[in-house]
């Protein structure tokens, strides 16, 4: 799998949550991925797409908040496998 694959991925799980008591939806929008750095043991990808936030009330959508959203992944190699090592969220 490709690193860049392998970090939208892993954006997705950080930016697509719900939170029931305050009926919050989140979800992303994935706009690129690149591979900024990359060594014999160690990559860092930066990722960056559209975050969308909406109350979700009775089964109706409220309004949707849109923001630009990011994330910086570093991710180790361990044999032939890259693993997450760290995310930092960015704007």
């Amino acid at each position: 799998m490709r690193l860049e694959d392998l970090a939208k991925g892993w954006c997705k799980e950080v930016y697509t949550w719900d939170w029931p008591p305050l009926n919050m939806h989140s979800s992303i929008k994935i706009t690129d991925a690149q591979v900024v750095k990359r060594g014999e043991n160690d990559a860092v990808v930066k990722v960056h797409g559209v975050q969308t936030l909406k109350k979700i009330d009775g089964g109706a959508d409220g309004p949707a908040v849109v923001t630009k959203c990011g994330a910086q992944l570093t991710f180790y190699k361990k044999k032939n496998d890259w693993f997450l090592g760290r995310v930092e969220l960015q704007d």
